[in-house]
């Protein structure tokens, strides 16, 4: 039995305990440091769905004063390479961000330097418009739309672009 009398369900159970596995990562990498403040920039996916819920808790666990900066992966990930930051949020591998800054300036992360921990997974909603006239898409669908499999013609503002 789940939550609040529920049945249940193993998406709910993954993901708490991919956020339960986040949240003692974090809490294991904050503990081990030396340092009176630890900086932590990075993406606003990372930020506002771990860090900032649980920022006062990590806080009182380690000890440790936490400054979050929500911003992008790729902000994040240079922050810290540059040592503006003590810990980058990542909501994509540590590979892909690494290439993709390396692709605008080379070199400048090396990545041989870092690990990337995967610790969760995202949750992701697609919203429209009241006005646009689509209902419903499946999983599928979005595939289509995303892969370019299927020519995006739901919405007059993508239509036109």
């Amino acid at each position: 039995m789940g939550r609040f009398g529920w049945p249940a369900s193993p998406v709910l159970t993954l993901r708490a305990t991919a956020r339960a596995s986040a949240f003692a990562a974090v809490t294991l990498l904050l503990a081990s440091t030396a340092w009176a403040d630890v900086k932590v920039h990075g993406a606003t996916t990372v930020a506002f769905g771990l860090m900032k819920p649980n920022e006062a808790k990590l806080e009182q666990l380690t000890g440790i004063e936490i400054t979050v900066l929500p911003s992008s992966t790729l902000h994040g990930l240079t922050d810290l390479v540059q040592g503006r930051a003590d810990i980058a949020m990542l909501s994509e591998p540590l590979e892909i961000a690494a290439e993709s800054l390396n692709a605008k300036q080379p070199g400048l992360v090396n990545q041989a330097d870092y690990v990337g921990k995967h610790v969760g997974d995202a949750w992701v909603q697609f919203i429209v418009h009241p006005s646009n006239p689509v209902r419903k898409l499946t999983k599928t669908q979005l595939a289509a739309l995303y892969s370019g499999q299927t020519p995006c013609v739901f919405s007059p503002l993508l239509q036109h672009s």
